[in-house]
């Protein structure tokens, strides 16, 4: 029998190894006999000269061979040929090292050959109609691929079948191996409730490549209370799929309750789950520098006006942070916020979460920096039907919005906030798109600073302010055109916006001219008819100027009933 190393010496090209096999032994022997005739057939595969080593009257075929999902891997391959169409081998063969082989001597005509491996989860690939001249090399053009078809097993998955978890975002995750040699990865897809995951990890065991492996996902959105189904399912090169479903429950969040169960917010925060709520029972807690990274919700069961988080010097009441996770603060007064400098946000530091602030009376926090209350960092969140009272800091004397944050802030008072000589007596934006609308903010003061009430500025780029149906009475900022709202090389739009008697202008920057549509600027002599203006009730009666036309200015309802 002529080796492979026979061949070699005589000069036989090496043949890329790219053509795969199918998915069975049926489809590999109907896709390797269309590559042998496309290949082989009317002349088509390589002749050499007559050699003189070449016993006279017969002819040899050369070619390649591999592992799909192995590629390293020759061992183990048996090749058989058949004259065409018989079952009677004439030749049998193993691949060498570099995964050449070579038949014995063999009579003109046509013939198929079969390329297979004893292990489990591979199946035989045939290529058919191959022409051998007497006295010439046949060589196939394209290697011969063995398939793996084995299934995939998977194994150890986590949450296991019929879990309960009180955890909203569980790691989910998972073991698979092949019954076979090897595989090689085609897809890999993992489906909570039938809905495709992206950014699934898949690692395989580099010790023994292809066999064994393993995945990992975290969603990155609470997964809501009910059964949750979960498929994972892979396909590999042959084209073999194999699928495994399982299933586990998310529970309600449980409410911890301050002080009946807990003696501290802090205490409660330690304790809770995603999904869970905070409790609060009406009375006055000490809260300092709660960090908050998980899905929860603090509730005041009395609401602002009998529930209060006090904070002190050197400490803010909360730090939250994480991409994509859910907190909400509800029906709370906060006060005495003032971090560290040069820390930012007074009483609370918003990183990257999604925020929910509402019914709450931020009043006396400061920060030496950013925002007095509030400082809202690459952030989406909703500040509504809140009060800022008394609170301080350079820049933004109640919120601070920056570096792409993009809040909304509706129906919130804004009283007497200062960033002296500062950006943004009342609210502060760098770099951000907030959408701030129906709010009322009256005798917020920047000093000789810019923007009584609002500052927008540009910082790493362009901030994007929509300002709606505001309302501003009497805020302070310098008399030289330090405006009411200003503006810095970014781009505004005041619609619907009111005015009165404010110190320093109404709208005023420079860089980009803003869009103005419905404004109102009241001159000092006219009646806004505010319900108590010298008493600080800056409500409106029904038959306000402001209330006229197509546009319903500031923060409350029309009317001064209690």
């Amino acid at each position: 029998m002529k080796t492979a190393a026979d061949a070699a010496a005589e000069g036989e090209a090496r043949i890329p190894m790219d053509i795969v096999s199918g998915s069975s032994s049926a489809t590999a022997r109907r896709l390797a006999g269309v590559l042998g005739v496309a290949l082989l057939a009317s002349g088509c595969g390589e002749e050499t000269p007559v050699n003189p080593d070449i016993p006279l009257g017969k002819g040899y075929i050369a070619g390649k061979a591999f592992v799909d999902g192995a590629p390293e891997r020759t061992s183990g391959i048996l090749i058989k040929i058949f004259p065409a169409e018989t079952n009677d081998v004439v030749s049998t063969t193993f691949p060498n090292d570099d995964g050449d082989f070579v038949s014995d001597a063999l009579d003109g005509g046509r013939y198929d050959i079969t390329a297979s491996v004893a292990d489990d989860g591979y199946v035989q690939a045939s290529v058919q109609n191959i022409v051998v001249v007497a006295g010439n090399t046949t060589r196939l053009r394209s290697s011969i691929i063995v398939p793996d078809t084995s299934t995939i097993r998977f194994t150890d998955v986590k949450p296991a079948q019929s879990a309960a978890l009180v955890g909203r975002r569980p790691e989910i995750s998972g073991e698979f191996s092949s019954g076979g040699s090897g595989f090689k990865i085609e897809t890999f897809v993992l489906r909570i409730n039938e809905v495709i995951q992206d950014g699934v990890q898949v690692e395989v065991d580099p010790e023994q490549p292809r066999r064994f492996g393993s995945f990992r996902y975290t969603p990155p959105l609470n997964l809501l209370p009910g059964v949750v189904t979960v498929g994972a399912s892979m396909s590999n090169r042959a084209g073999t799929f194999t699928r495994y479903d399982w299933s586990f429950s998310i529970l309600d969040g449980i409410s911890r309750r301050v002080p009946g169960v807990y003696s501290s917010v802090d205490a409660a925060v330690g304790d809770a789950n995603d999904g869970d709520t905070i409790l609060v029972a009406p009375g006055t807690y000490d809260v300092l520098d709660v960090v908050v990274n998980e899905d929860l919700h603090f509730l005041a069961e009395g609401g602002r006006d009998v529930t209060t988080l006090r904070s002190s010097l050197d400490a803010r009441h909360f730090y939250v942070f994480g991409q994509n996770r859910t907190v909400r603060i509800e029906g709370f007064t906060l006060t005495g916020g003032f971090p560290r400098p040069p820390e930012q946000g007074g009483s609370i530091f918003c990183d990257e979460a999604h925020l929910t602030i509402e019914s709450c009376h931020f009043d006396d926090n400061q920060s030496g920096d950013r925002g007095g209350a509030l400082a809202i960092h690459d952030a989406e969140a909703v500040i509504r039907d809140c009060i800022f009272t008394d609170n301080r800091a350079y820049r933004g004397g109640a919120i601070a919005i920056f570096d792409q944050a993009a809040p909304e802030v509706e129906h919130c008072l804004f009283s007497d906030n200062t960033a002296t000589n500062g950006l943004g007596g009342a609210i502060q934006v760098e770099f951000a798109r907030p959408n701030i609308h129906h709010n009322t903010f009256y005798r917020n003061d920047v000093g000789n600073g810019k923007g009584s009430a609002i500052m927008i500025d540009f910082g790493a780029g362009r901030s994007d302010v929509r300002s709606h149906s505001n309302l501003f009475v009497e805020n302070l900022a310098a008399a030289n055109g330090g405006g009411t709202i200003h503006f810095n090389e970014s781009e505004l739009s005041s619609i619907c916006d009111g005015f009165f008697n404010n110190v320093g202008g109404s709208i005023s920057g420079r860089g980009s001219s803003p869009i103005e549509v419905d404004l109102l600027d009241l001159p000092p002599e006219d009646d806004p008819r505010f319900c108590d203006l010298a008493g600080g009730d800056v409500r409106l009666q029904p038959d306000s100027p402001f209330l006229t036309g197509p546009c319903e200015r500031g923060a409350f309802p029309p009317g001064c009933g209690p």
